[in-house]
């Protein structure tokens, strides 16, 4: 049977069923089982960070270097679910980068997460699929539960993208099929998050749209979002003069930045274009993706300067 989808049933005790995901000492793989569980619609009641000591032949055993496995507790029909050892903490490689992502992974859907540490044989045992009852009581009762953002573990930039609802830009695991705009919205995002997280719903309103009313809502999300990206960038500019300009006075704001005349006319052409069509009760879907087609573009060419 394969590793990656292996039962233990002990037909007198049905709470014996364990599931395995993924793949021991490799991250990727882990990394995958535990995005499959998050996103199949069930989550986990808790998650458990079984972690061992370990001597990378290096180091002293008492140093910090460790590895890690994680237990997810009633997935399913199944009482615990082990996802095996494709982490490790206590020095810089993929198994600790996995291991804070698969942390803030778990923490982005709001599972709550023990941890506890268990001896050599006992992580073994468990990395290859087994757990005995007393060691499942064991762990149980010996683990406790830690606060967030566990920084030894977690880094910065993972536990930023969490706080930003951006922790998929870290999915490196995935195959990523996006075309340019998806991409370039990413760039924008990149320079402010708010101006990207507006765009996105502009796109996916726009994917999904069948009639004028989503078409005049995309239309309001993108004039929302130049509102957004004029004020920080008339916020960062230097060496102009500040003189008294409307906080939502696109035109006002970016017509006095240090910017080429064709720049300025396609910022003001797909702002005007925004206008138009949160205020046209017959906007298309064809005029509205032109419309967000010139805004990402212009915006692109404008934080990228």
């Amino acid at each position: 049977m394969s590793k990656y989808h292996r039962d233990y049933l002990e037909p007198s005790e049905q709470e014996h069923r364990i599931q395995y995901l993924g793949e021991s000492g490799y991250t990727a793989d882990c990394l995958l089982a535990l995005d499959a569980v998050l996103g199949s619609g069930v989550l986990p009641q808790k998650a458990t960070i079984v972690s061992l000591r370990v001597n990378r032949g290096r180091r002293s055993i008492e140093t910090e270097v460790e590895d890690h496995l994680f237990l997810l507790w009633d997935w399913g029909t199944f009482p615990v679910t082990i996802i095996p050892s494709g982490f490790a903490s206590g020095y810089n490689g993929e198994g600790s980068k996995g291991f804070s992502l698969a942390i803030c992974m778990l923490r982005g859907k709001g599972i709550p997460i023990e941890q506890v540490y268990v001896e050599e044989l006992e992580f073994e045992s468990i990395d290859n699929g087994n757990i005995p009852s007393p060691l499942r009581l064991k762990i149980k009762d010996k683990s406790e539960s830690l606060p967030f953002p566990f920084p030894e573990w977690v880094n910065d930039t993972h536990k930023i993208l969490l706080e930003r609802g951006q922790l998929w830009k870290s999915y490196y695991w995935r195959e990523h099929k996006t075309d340019w705009l998806t991409e370039a919205i990413a760039d924008i995002d990149d320079y402010d998050p708010s101006v990207g997280e507006k765009l996105r719903l502009a796109l996916d309103l726009l994917l999904s749209s069948d009639g004028s009313a989503q078409c005049q809502q995309t239309g309001i999300l993108i004039r929302d979002a130049w509102i957004e990206l004029s004020r920080r960038l008339w916020e960062a500019a230097q060496n102009i003069e500040k003189v008294s300009v409307g906080r939502n006075d696109v035109k006002g704001m970016l017509g006095r930045l240090k910017i080429s005349d064709e720049m300025i006319n396609m910022t003001k052409s797909a702002y005007n274009l925004a206008l138009k069509i949160q205020h046209d009760m017959q906007a298309n879907p064809t005029v509205a993706r032109l419309c967000l087609t010139a805004t990402v573009l212009t915006m692109r060419i404008l934080v990228k300067k």
